[in-house]
């Protein structure tokens, strides 16, 4: 499933007869409402290779464990790992993905601060800042070029400014966190299910 990587509308046009083709013949392609959300995302992701910036879900058959799609991102954005968003999923990646643009940046705050050592984070962050930690400007929006994998998620540095309650290095060390307990919380559940079913 060739895309063009391109945000005109031909390229647009083109991409949508490609992915219609593979609805249901696919496992990327299940239905016509995913293939019009893989090429508007193909679209989107164009336009960020012309200059601008990406963020939100990576859509791709690349390996998640594998970084080889290169582009730019907003300095002080936040990368989701690719295991974390399927296990958000219930090991679906376009599912957790779905849960991510469903509770957006607020839901996902809640999300890393219902994780063990959250509160003791933004405690030790706030006597840090109290104590005379480092203020002011926080370098965030200009382009910094990254490589990404297949099934990751770019949060803008405002989402994660928001996760941070304003504070985007907080931000930042929450989602880190959660990251963490996310992980160990995954392999738990994986340890725990029963063994494929047998005839």
């Amino acid at each position: 499933m060739p895309l063009i990587h391109s945000s005109s509308k031909p390229a647009f046009d083109k991409n949508v007869k490609t992915l219609m083709g593979e609805v249901g013949s696919s496992p990327h392609v299940q239905s016509r409402a995913q293939a019009l959300a893989i090429a508007y995302e193909t679209k989107r992701r164009g336009r960020a290779d012309g200059g601008g910036v990406f963020e939100g879900p990576i859509i791709s058959d690349i390996p998640g464990r594998t970084d080889k799609h290169p582009m730019d991102v907003a300095a002080g954005s936040y990368v989701i790992p690719a295991e974390s968003v399927s296990h958000m999923g219930e090991n679906n990646t376009l599912a957790g993905m779905k849960h991510l643009r469903q509770i957006g940046p607020h839901g996902i705050r809640r999300l890393v601060m219902s994780a063990k050592g959250a509160h003791d984070i933004v405690s030790k962050h706030r006597m840090k800042r109290a104590l005379g930690g480092a203020a002011g400007e926080d370098g965030t929006g200009h382009p910094v070029p990254v490589v990404v994998a297949g099934g990751e998620h770019v949060l803008s540095p405002d989402e994660v400014k928001i996760i941070g309650s304003g504070d985007i290095n907080l931000g930042h060390r929450l989602l880190d966190n959660w990251v963490v307990k996310n992980r160990a919380d995954h392999i738990k559940t994986l340890s725990k299910l029963d063994p494929p079913a047998r005839d």
